[in-house]
């Protein structure tokens, strides 16, 4: 009796302790009606496939505090450009040891449908880009030429705006 006992309560800690690791570590879902996560060929294909708009590369973190305020940040202004053909790529990538995969959390912080969530691991694509968050980049450019380098998004935000242009505003009649 004993040892049954035992042996359940084994089972059901391996149980819970199986699917906290599952949440936590497993990749999440994108935000509703957005493509699926990508890798690092999905979004050399997607960002190439934008030329023809101004595009906002973020490279993030899906656990530092830092990574996600800019995700939110970046959010803030594709609403501010609602009206334009603005194009977001996140690209979420392992910078802190407990960094196994983007969680749903962190990515719902960037929910507008003009934006691709991907996956990278691997220090390629921020060696290829250098120092920065996040990247704008002009129509036509590519990712050796990025228009403004985003380090503080506070200070630089200004310098976004200026490169973009104003926001096109929503007429109704």
């Amino acid at each position: 009796m004993r040892r049954a006992v035992l042996v359940v309560w084994l089972l059901a800690v391996v149980a819970v302790g199986g699917v906290a690791w599952w949440y936590l570590f497993s990749a999440g879902s994108t935000p509703e009606g957005q493509t699926p996560l990508g890798d690092e060929a999905a979004f050399r294909q997607a960002f190439q496939a934008g030329v023809a708009k101004p595009r906002v590369v973020a490279v993030l973190s899906p656990t530092t505090p830092a990574d996600l305020a800019v995700a939110e940040r970046l959010q803030a202004l594709l609403m501010e450009y609602e009206n334009d053909a603005l194009e977001a790529h996140v690209i979420w990538q392992p910078v802190a040891r407990t960094d196994w995969a983007p969680t749903t959390d962190a990515m719902a912080r960037v929910w507008d449908k003009r934006a691709r969530h991907y996956w990278v691991t691997g220090a390629g694509l921020r060696g290829e880009l250098g120092a920065g968050a996040a990247f704008v980049f002009a129509r036509g450019a590519g990712l050796d030429k990025a228009g403004v380098r985003v380090g503080d998004w506070q200070t630089e935000l200004g310098k976004i705006r200026e490169f973009l242009g104003p926001a096109t505003r929503k007429t109704t009649m």
